[in-house]
């Protein structure tokens, strides 16, 4: 059976979580399970990257083949990314007149390839400032997900959050559309796998078309991220050269990758039917508050290391 798999870093794995390319998920599906794998993850993928080369890649194999994938599974990620044409420091198409169909680069305003992109990211300051600089941080609110927010503490959250939900709802559309192409272009069987929480409810026509429609391998409330420690999986705890001495990688290693295989192989072969759902005494312990978190309480999530400080917004 031919498989697409697309996503970003968690699909792709890095050099420090797995440093041997075959512990892939994707490549564990070939190799374990005998599947003919079409791969296109790279690390730093945004949803929209993630779509477009979809679109690109299911419309290039059936003008050569005539024949679409059995299967494809994606991995959806982080809502604040997206993408642009690329652009060099002295012009949006800079000499060129034209923009390729590879120029595109994708924005990551949390990462630490911030400060790499800070000379031509100053369009796009406005959408970072909105995105991330009412999110709520740890050092500022204190480290207690329980605790009563001042009105204007609460201001800033219930606007971030508004913002959560309309990148989330852009998701949604995304992945409607997706789902629905490649179907209709004969693919048997799309499964989706988000690595964020839904954070949000989205009890209105298009969540519940989101929910209903889509083959969901994860539970929304909680997302690859906040599940795979459930089933004792760690994230790769070794230096990363980039962050600091001692910092963590931040994704998850050959084990959890295994495990994430054979899960797709389970909604494949119909041994696994409802969105997988756990939360235990293997998770840590910021993983549980997220996991556990009531998303209607108003209180912060206790996810300190993604917040960017408030000083990276200087216009």
């Amino acid at each position: 059976m031919k498989m697409y798999v697309t996503g970003c870093s968690h699909t792709a794995g890095t050099h420090l979580s797995l440093p041997n390319n075959d512990d892939r998920y994707a490549r564990v599906l070939q190799s374990k399970y005998g599947y003919e794998v079409d791969y296109d993850a790279i690390p730093g993928a945004s949803n929209e990257r993630i779509f477009r080369r979809a679109v690109e890649n299911l419309s290039n194999i059936i003008a050569k083949t005539g024949s679409p994938y059995d299967i494809a599974v994606f991995q959806w990620t982080s809502i604040d990314r997206f993408e642009t044409p690329l652009y060099p420091q002295e012009g949006w198409l800079g000499n060129s007149k034209f923009v390729r169909v590879n120029d595109w680069t994708d924005h990551r305003p949390w990462s630490s390839q911030w400060a790499q992109r800070q000379h031509f990211d100053i369009p796009f300051r406005k959408y970072y400032y909105q995105c991330f600089h009412k999110m709520p941080d740890l050092p500022r609110y204190g480290v207690d997900h329980n605790q009563t927010l001042s009105p204007e503490q609460r201001a800033d959250w219930q606007q971030m959050m508004g913002v959560q939900k309309r990148l989330e709802k852009k998701m949604f559309g995304q992945m409607l559309s997706i789902d629905a192409l490649f179907k209709s272009m004969g693919v048997e069987k799309v499964l989706h796998m988000n690595f964020d929480p839904i954070t949000r409810p989205h009890d209105d026509p298009l969540g519940n078309l989101w929910r209903s429609s889509l083959d969901h391998m994860f539970d929304e409330q909680r997302g690859m991220d906040f599940i795979l420690p459930t089933y004792g999986h760690q994230r790769c705890m070794l230096s990363n050269v980039h962050d600091g001495k001692g910092t963590a990688d931040g994704h998850f290693m050959k084990d959890a990758h295994a495990h994430i295989a054979e899960w797709v192989h389970g909604f494949i072969t119909g041994e696994l039917k409802e969105p997988i759902k756990r939360a235990g005494e293997n998770t840590f312990d910021e993983d549980r508050n997220i996991a556990l978190f009531h998303y209607d309480t108003g209180e912060p999530l206790q996810n300190q290391g993604r917040w960017l400080r408030e000083n990276q917004f200087n216009d």
